[in-house]
């Protein structure tokens, strides 16, 4: 099994709330068409009141593949 996994920011320009409903709703589904996937998960990022730490990013992506093969296959497609 192979993963990746990415560490995502949004752009600046965009609110959480544009940014969230774009990568869930438009991003997302396109990232799961792509050929060989087994798997991809979106950890989106949450804000703690109190907490004294600002998170380093907004979510994380991760996509699984089978084998070496499929990842490569993968990553010749357009999605």
């Amino acid at each position: 099994m192979i993963k990746l996994v990415y560490c995502i920011t949004k752009r600046p320009e965009l609110s959480d709330e544009e940014f969230f409903r774009y990568w869930k709703n438009i991003h997302g589904p396109i990232g799961a068409r792509t050929p060989r996937l087994r798997k991809l998960i979106q950890s989106h990022r949450i804000n703690i009141p109190g907490d004294k730490y600002s998170p380093a990013y907004d979510g994380t992506a991760e996509l699984w593949f089978d084998t070496v093969e499929d990842l490569l296959a993968a990553r010749q497609s357009p999605e």
